[in-house]
């Protein structure tokens, strides 16, 4: 009887210890079934999040492509009659294109509405890139490296934005400014009666733009606009910059005499002399700043770009930063080279 009993609590007791590894076997098998579940369902939802970021970077590339390519189209009708008409390498690089402008006066309004498209251009991408921003965020925040990304792509941004306002602010108003100004001392000119009408010497038309009002008063506007600053301080005097700069920032200019009527009498021998010349430089001008005004919108579809590679091989290895320096090379997207 004492076998029997301790054959049945043998028995028992490996029952028990057989119910409980069944038992643990269960529940460890039950917690790594869920466990694995939840990391696939972590997976799926990563990788829709991943695919979704994807669409939504391919969604912004394209409409970005589009207003770029306007841009770009713009560009070229308005750089292309200036460039190959320019010649750094000489003694006159503007000759070319001083002789085009003589031959073609009206080519003057022409250029001046193809900076004024470029203008609506830029103001169109620009538009479109803060409009996106809401949807580039958190696809940037999510990514390793992205604040960096982003940070860089801020500033992108704002460097196009700055090039809007050289350009319209600049160039464009430049333009129409001293093209209105050189149209006005002509017809002060016109409508002076000179000693001698059919012989008029340059300095007797100097002298009567320095004492026309309307010929000091659109000078002045001309001069002291910081704005146009890259091509008016070469009416400055050398030795009176300092002060000039200076003057228009308290704005007291209309203090100091002597130094305007300096600025009058270079700017009136300039536009008298080589009225063309002026027309020329200011040209050249936009037209560098217009190609630096598209490689920055082009930065930023340079990046998207290898956003967009970044998300298609969805390798956390692979760096952001080294993507983007990838596609500026010649070897893909050309930032240097390529116009498009």
């Amino acid at each position: 009887m004492l076998d029997n009993m301790l054959t049945e609590q043998v028995q028992l007791g490996f029952d028990i210890a057989t119910s409980v590894t069944i038992i643990g076997a269960l529940l460890s098998w039950g917690w790594e079934s869920r466990r694995r579940a939840s990391k696939e369902r972590q997976l799926g939802l990563h990788e829709q999040a991943r695919v979704a970021s994807l669409e939504k970077v391919q969604s912004i590339v394209s409409e970005f492509e589009t207003a770029f390519s306007d841009l770009v189209q713009a560009a070229h009708q308005f750089q292309a009659p200036i460039r190959r008409r320019i010649n750094v390498s000489s003694d006159n690089p503007f000759e070319r294109l001083q002789q085009y402008i003589t031959k073609n006066p009206e080519s003057i309004d022409q250029f001046t509405e193809r900076l004024a498209e470029i203008r609506l251009g830029v103001d169109g991408y620009y538009e479109a890139i803060q409009k996106r921003r809401y949807s580039l965020v958190p696809v940037l925040d999510s990514l390793p490296g992205g604040k960096e990304f982003l940070a860089s792509l801020q500033k992108d941004i704002q460097e196009i934005g700055d090039a809007h306002d050289q350009i319209n602010s600049g160039y464009v108003a430049l333009l129409k400014e001293f093209h209105a100004a050189a149209q006005k001392c002509e017809q002060i000119i016109s409508e002076t009666e000179f000693e001698n009408p059919d012989d008029v010497s340059d300095k007797e038309k100097i002298q009567c733009l320095l004492d026309s009002n309307a010929y000091r008063q659109a000078a002045y506007w001309l001069v002291s606009d910081k704005d146009y600053d890259s091509w008016t301080n070469g009416f400055i005097p050398t030795d009176a910059k300092q002060e000039f700069e200076q003057r228009r920032e308290d704005k007291t200019l209309l203090e100091n005499d002597d130094l305007l009527f300096n600025v009058y009498v270079n700017l009136a021998s300039y536009i008298i002399k080589q009225p063309n010349a002026s027309y020329a430089e200011i040209l050249w001008l936009a037209s560098k700043q217009v190609g630096q005004t598209t490689t920055e919108c082009k930065d930023i579809l340079i990046k998207l770009s290898a956003l967009t590679h970044k998300l298609l091989v969805n390798n956390e290895d692979t760096e952001l930063k080294k993507i983007i320096e990838l596609y500026e090379s010649d070897e893909y997207l050309g930032r240097e080279t390529s116009i498009r």
